[in-house]
């Protein structure tokens, strides 16, 4: 799959990596997924790395889908916050345009140790 993650259970953090090419199903498959995890609570915390990925097939409606998402679990939204790490501008533009649309904070990085700084692991 392009988009993996792991869940550190004791600290609440998810643990998200992209690699080839991503495209809008990729990125809902991993929200569906992720959705469903029970392992995830409220107050998560999320790494999304991005800098091993590459921008497949990207629509312009992928953000409403995804926020559409979201706003179905808002418990688990609920105290939470999201850092992408992305390789270059046009992949800060695209992950910037979610952030305008989520539900939980989300801030993009160009630099892991500051993502890593800003959710506090």
């Amino acid at each position: 799959m392009p988009i993996d993650y792991e869940v550190d259970e004791v600290k609440n953090v998810v643990y998200a990596t992209g690699r080839g090419a991503v495209a809008d199903e990729d990125f809902l498959d991993y929200v569906r997924r992720f959705l469903a995890d029970a392992r995830i609570r409220p107050g998560y915390r999320e790494l999304v790395d991005l800098t091993a990925a590459t921008k497949g097939a990207i629509s312009s409606g992928l953000f409403d889908l995804i926020a559409e998402l979201d706003r179905q679990q808002p418990k688990q939204q609920h105290g939470s916050r999201t850092a992408i790490v992305v390789p270059d501008n046009e992949s800060f533009h695209l992950a910037s345009q979610y952030g305008l649309k989520a539900q939980a904070p989300v801030i993009v990085f160009s630099n892991a140790s500051v993502a890593r700084t800003w959710l506090g692991i």
